[in-house]
């Protein structure tokens, strides 16, 4: 069912009210991390002046933030249906660096040329680093997109356990959340600086595809 029928408070006009608390909401998150920034600051940056608009559009604080999380994750919806398009049109299964290339290069581009990926990126670092029920709920939200990609990145390493692949996973999406946060892997800057981007995505690429597809000696279990 259409949620403008069924919340009266999800209508035009109050909508795009919504919408600016969010991207208020997601400025101060980025600036200055979820536990510095109060109600009554993201009130003021969205230009209101009801101080009980947060609790009327998200039932609270917390639901703000459940509302920012969807949010950007709807940004990178997008990046999903491209990654499964450009490998179902693949003629043969594709590598491991064929499967991180296919999701990263447009993600990387966005990246570069995008105030608004790098804010939702820097974002989702925070959202690990607060309250574990933030943390708990972004990985939720991330579940459908792992799947996919996990049973992918197994297919192109049979000799690999699916658990260990899943490991894998978890630290490469980690890899790159933080290293999109904290600098601009596409941009050159730093002890990049100077080096062409494509070169940049290249690198970052083969970085993570040998680790997806390194050998490991830890025994996954105890026995």
């Amino acid at each position: 069912m259409n949620k403008t029928l069924q919340n009266p408070r999800l209508a035009t006009g109050d909508s795009q009210t919504r919408t600016r608390i969010i991207e208020a909401a997601l400025r101060l998150f980025d600036r200055h991390g979820l536990e510095a920034v109060s109600t009554r600051q993201i009130i003021a940056e969205a230009g209101q002046s009801n101080q009980s608009v947060i609790h009327y559009y998200f039932g609270g604080r917390d639901g703000l933030i459940e509302a920012t999380m969807d949010s950007v994750m709807a940004l990178f919806q997008e990046f999903d249906q491209t990654l499964q398009q450009s490998l179902a049109n693949q003629p043969k299964q594709p590598t491991v660096r064929d499967i991180v290339g296919a999701l990263l290069y447009p993600v990387m581009q966005w990246h570069s040329e995008s105030p608004q990926a790098r804010r939702a990126f820097r974002f989702l670092a925070r959202l690990t680093q607060s309250d574990p029920k933030y943390y708990q709920m972004m990985i939720g939200r991330l579940l459908p997109y792992h799947e996919p990609l996990i049973t992918r990145l197994q297919a192109a390493m049979p000799n690999q356990a699916e658990e260990l692949v899943r490991l894998k996973v978890y630290y490469a999406l980690g890899s790159m959340l933080h290293s999109f946060s904290i600098m601009r892997v596409t941009l050159g800057a730093g002890p990049m600086q100077g080096v062409p981007s494509m070169k940049l995505a290249d690198i970052y690429v083969d970085f993570l595809a040998g680790a997806l597809q390194g050998s490991t000696q830890v025994p996954l279990s105890s026995n």
